[in-house]
């Protein structure tokens, strides 16, 4: 759970365009019960700045302006709780990784001045950071309803 708030710029060349974002992201993961990793269930929370960067496909000559996507981002997270969250094996608070980086793959399509996106993002790095710390790694897929000027 989560929201993103950010701009688009798009460089077109023909059917194809490279398309960047700079995006505000609040994301939101719960640890359920029964998870043993953790001492208790809880949220773990972080905020961040990401830029995905795609090559886009925008083929002109169907009657809806469909956009396919494909390629990385990079995020990079300012504010966490990470450390109010503890591994019991370990005794520690978490460390989160502050360098976020992944894939991206987006599909849409414009129909006038409004531009509807589905976008799915899969982290490569790790989410904490330091000796100790568990695995884990955000997907997040995001419905986009935007206005194109």
């Amino acid at each position: 759970i989560g929201f993103d708030a950010g701009i688009q710029l798009d460089f077109n060349f023909g059917d194809f365009a490279i398309a960047t974002r700079a995006l505000y992201e609040k994301q939101v993961s719960e640890f359920p019960d029964g998870n043993d990793v953790f001492a208790s269930p809880g949220y773990y929370d972080q905020q961040a700045v990401t830029v995905p960067v795609l090559l886009m496909y925008k083929p002109g000559d169907w009657a809806s302006d469909v956009r396919l996507g494909l390629g990385g981002y990079y995020s990079y997270v300012f504010k966490s709780n990470a450390s109010e969250l503890v591994i019991p094996s370990a005794a520690l608070p978490l460390q989160y990784e502050p360098n976020q980086y992944g894939i991206a793959f987006e599909f849409g399509f414009k129909a006038g001045p409004l531009l509807m996106t589905y976008d799915f993002r899969r982290q490569l790095s790790n989410l904490f950071a330091g000796d100790g710390m568990p695995e884990a790694r955000l997907v997040n897929f995001t419905f986009t309803l935007g206005y194109v000027f």
